[in-house]
């Protein structure tokens, strides 16, 4: 019987890649909103593990300065989770009652110095 593969996603210095179990490496090189939405997640996931991070947050460190009409950061937020989940982070970005957060079961190895 097949074992289960690790449930690792690895995460670029700067989260301008990742690669999720079992998948081919994605790059977010030109995808700066993106890079900074995984880059809050992958810091609250560090720094409070399990704890969502809400979508006023995200928003605000993805498009930190700019100008919205109404909900057009909310929908950014949610237009953004909803990329990366499909570029391959659907088993490992999920959604409590605080917010959106790197699964706290998965294991986070960053080519990052700490």
């Amino acid at each position: 019987a097949d074992v289960a593969a690790p449930r690792v996603t690895v995460l670029a210095r700067g989260a301008v890649w990742f690669q999720a179990p079992g998948e081919a490496a994605v790059s977010l090189a030109g995808r700066f909103a993106l890079a900074r939405v995984l880059r809050v997640l992958v810091d609250a996931r560090v720094e409070r593990p399990g704890r969502g991070t809400d979508v006023d947050a995200i928003v605000r460190a993805a498009w930190s300065g700019q100008r919205m009409v109404e909900d057009s950061g909310t929908h950014r937020a949610y237009v953004a989770v909803s990329s990366l989940r499909r570029l391959g982070l659907v088993d490992v970005l999920t959604r409590n009652e605080e917010g959106y957060l790197l699964d706290p079961r998965a294991t986070l190895v960053s080519d990052e110095p700490r």
